[in-house]
Protein backbone atom coordinates (compact mmCIF):
# COMPACT_ATOMS: atom_id res chain seq x y z
CA UNK A 1 0.00 0.00 0.00
CA UNK A 2 1.07 3.66 -0.34
CA UNK A 3 1.16 6.36 1.46
CA UNK A 4 -2.00 7.84 1.54
CA UNK A 5 -4.07 4.79 0.50
CA UNK A 6 -6.95 3.63 2.65
CA UNK A 7 -7.18 -0.35 3.11
CA UNK A 8 -10.69 -1.31 3.81
CA UNK A 9 -11.97 -4.90 4.43
CA UNK A 10 -14.94 -6.43 3.76
CA UNK A 11 -14.74 -7.56 -0.03
CA UNK A 12 -13.43 -4.49 -1.54
CA UNK A 13 -10.00 -6.35 -2.05
CA UNK A 14 -6.93 -3.06 -2.17
CA UNK A 15 -6.86 0.19 -2.13
CA UNK A 16 -10.43 2.53 -2.23
CA UNK A 17 -9.01 5.11 -4.10
CA UNK A 18 -8.42 3.02 -6.97
CA UNK A 19 -12.05 2.49 -7.65
CA UNK A 20 -12.70 6.44 -7.17
CA UNK A 21 -13.35 8.36 -10.11
CA UNK A 22 -10.31 10.95 -11.08
CA UNK A 23 -12.39 14.13 -9.73
CA UNK A 24 -12.98 12.64 -6.57
CA UNK A 25 -9.08 11.73 -6.15
CA UNK A 26 -8.22 14.87 -7.21
CA UNK A 27 -10.31 16.48 -4.47
CA UNK A 28 -8.76 14.27 -2.02
CA UNK A 29 -5.40 14.89 -2.96
CA UNK A 30 -6.40 18.42 -2.86
CA UNK A 31 -7.42 18.27 0.59
CA UNK A 32 -4.75 15.73 2.08
CA UNK A 33 -2.30 18.77 0.82
CA UNK A 34 -4.34 21.38 2.28
CA UNK A 35 -4.05 19.58 5.73
CA UNK A 36 -0.49 18.93 5.44
CA UNK A 37 -0.32 22.60 4.49
CA UNK A 38 -1.81 23.35 7.71
CA UNK A 39 -0.03 20.52 10.24
CA UNK A 40 3.05 22.38 9.06
CA UNK A 41 2.21 25.98 9.77
CA UNK A 42 0.95 24.24 13.41
CA UNK A 43 4.33 22.94 13.53
CA UNK A 44 6.29 25.98 12.39
CA UNK A 45 3.85 27.97 15.25
CA UNK A 46 5.00 25.51 17.89
CA UNK A 47 8.38 25.99 17.01
CA UNK A 48 8.39 29.89 17.12
CA UNK A 49 6.58 29.72 20.56
CA UNK A 50 8.92 27.42 21.57
CA UNK A 51 11.81 29.65 20.84
CA UNK A 52 10.35 32.39 22.21
CA UNK A 53 9.45 30.67 25.41
CA UNK A 54 12.90 29.78 25.50
CA UNK A 55 14.58 32.74 25.05
CA UNK A 56 12.57 34.29 27.46
CA UNK A 57 13.33 31.64 30.01
CA UNK A 58 16.75 32.49 28.84
CA UNK A 59 16.53 36.10 29.74
CA UNK A 60 14.77 35.45 33.32
CA UNK A 61 17.44 32.94 34.15
CA UNK A 62 20.56 35.11 33.49
CA UNK A 63 18.73 38.09 35.31
CA UNK A 64 17.82 35.61 38.44
CA UNK A 65 21.42 34.64 38.41
CA UNK A 66 22.97 38.48 38.07
CA UNK A 67 20.27 39.30 40.74
CA UNK A 68 22.03 36.82 43.24
CA UNK A 69 25.28 38.09 42.57
CA UNK A 70 26.49 35.42 40.44
CA UNK A 71 29.18 35.93 37.65
CA UNK A 72 27.08 34.98 34.40
CA UNK A 73 29.09 34.35 31.07
CA UNK A 74 26.63 36.20 28.36
CA UNK A 75 28.41 34.18 25.84
CA UNK A 76 28.38 30.68 27.25
CA UNK A 77 25.00 30.80 28.62
CA UNK A 78 23.51 32.00 24.61
CA UNK A 79 25.60 28.72 23.53
CA UNK A 80 23.37 26.53 25.90
CA UNK A 81 25.90 25.37 28.02
CA UNK A 82 24.29 26.77 31.21
CA UNK A 83 23.54 30.08 33.97
CA UNK A 84 24.53 29.57 37.11
CA UNK A 85 25.93 26.20 38.80
CA UNK A 86 25.93 22.75 38.24
CA UNK A 87 24.51 20.10 39.87
CA UNK A 88 27.25 19.23 41.69
CA UNK A 89 28.29 22.94 42.82
CA UNK A 90 25.21 23.67 43.63
CA UNK A 91 24.59 20.44 46.16
CA UNK A 92 27.67 21.57 47.89
CA UNK A 93 26.42 25.03 47.82
CA UNK A 94 23.34 24.06 49.84
CA UNK A 95 25.71 21.40 51.85
CA UNK A 96 27.74 24.28 53.27
CA UNK A 97 24.89 26.74 53.95
CA UNK A 98 23.19 23.53 56.23
CA UNK A 99 26.40 23.13 57.96
CA UNK A 100 26.92 26.74 58.59
CA UNK A 101 23.15 26.91 60.08
CA UNK A 102 23.75 23.49 62.03
CA UNK A 103 26.68 25.49 63.43
CA UNK A 104 25.13 28.39 63.96
CA UNK A 105 21.85 26.45 66.08
CA UNK A 106 24.69 24.91 68.24
CA UNK A 107 26.41 27.78 68.95
CA UNK A 108 23.12 29.55 70.06
CA UNK A 109 22.30 26.44 72.04
CA UNK A 110 25.29 26.58 74.13
CA UNK A 111 25.23 30.31 74.55
CA UNK A 112 21.33 28.92 76.49
CA UNK A 113 22.77 26.33 78.26
CA UNK A 114 25.42 28.58 79.74
CA UNK A 115 22.95 31.15 80.61
CA UNK A 116 20.75 29.06 82.40
CA UNK A 117 24.10 27.08 84.33
CA UNK A 118 24.31 31.41 85.39
CA UNK A 119 21.44 31.89 86.36
CA UNK A 120 20.95 28.50 87.88
CA UNK A 121 24.67 28.80 90.06
CA UNK A 122 22.46 32.41 90.90
CA UNK A 123 19.67 30.82 91.88
CA UNK A 124 21.11 28.32 94.08
CA UNK A 125 23.73 31.01 95.57
CA UNK A 126 23.96 30.81 99.27
CA UNK A 127 24.95 34.23 99.85
CA UNK A 128 23.70 35.34 103.13
CA UNK A 129 25.93 38.76 103.52
CA UNK A 130 24.30 41.33 105.20
CA UNK A 131 24.70 45.11 102.90
CA UNK A 132 27.54 47.28 104.07
CA UNK A 133 26.60 50.93 105.04
CA UNK A 134 27.50 52.30 101.21
CA UNK A 135 24.98 49.77 99.64
CA UNK A 136 22.37 50.44 102.15
CA UNK A 137 22.85 53.94 101.13
CA UNK A 138 22.98 53.14 97.83
CA UNK A 139 19.52 51.37 98.18
CA UNK A 140 18.04 54.00 99.88
CA UNK A 141 18.84 56.85 97.65
CA UNK A 142 17.40 54.33 94.75
CA UNK A 143 14.39 54.12 96.35
CA UNK A 144 13.75 57.91 97.14
CA UNK A 145 14.48 59.00 93.65
CA UNK A 146 12.00 56.59 92.45
CA UNK A 147 9.39 58.03 94.91
CA UNK A 148 10.63 61.44 93.23
CA UNK A 149 9.70 59.79 89.65
CA UNK A 150 6.50 58.60 90.76
CA UNK A 151 5.14 62.15 92.52
CA UNK A 152 6.39 64.11 89.43
CA UNK A 153 4.23 61.32 87.28
CA UNK A 154 0.90 61.89 89.57
CA UNK A 155 2.14 65.92 88.79
CA UNK A 156 2.37 65.83 85.32
CA UNK A 157 -1.02 63.47 85.13
CA UNK A 158 -3.03 65.82 87.12
CA UNK A 159 -1.75 69.11 85.15
CA UNK A 160 -2.88 67.14 81.99
CA UNK A 161 -6.21 66.53 83.28
CA UNK A 162 -7.05 70.31 84.42
CA UNK A 163 -5.68 71.38 81.01
CA UNK A 164 -8.15 69.06 79.58
CA UNK A 165 -11.00 70.54 81.95
CA UNK A 166 -10.36 73.99 81.56
CA UNK A 167 -10.15 73.25 77.32
CA UNK A 168 -13.44 71.66 77.78
CA UNK A 169 -14.98 74.00 80.07
CA UNK A 170 -13.89 77.36 77.84
CA UNK A 171 -14.47 76.13 74.21
CA UNK A 172 -16.44 73.22 74.27
CA UNK A 173 -18.75 73.32 76.61
CA UNK A 174 -20.47 76.77 75.79
CA UNK A 175 -20.59 75.17 72.23
CA UNK A 176 -23.12 72.84 73.56
CA UNK A 177 -20.64 70.18 72.91
CA UNK A 178 -20.73 66.67 75.49
CA UNK A 179 -18.55 65.09 77.62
Amino acid sequence: MTAGSVAVGGGFNGSVRDQMSPSLQRRLAAEEAAEAREAAQVLRDREAVADELHSRNLVSAIALAQNAGEYVDIARAMRGEGIGHTKAEFLQMRSDAMDLEDMHSAAEDARAFRRWQLQRSDAMSADQTPMSAEEREADQKLLARGRQVQARRRELRQATADAVNTVYDRWISPRGGRR
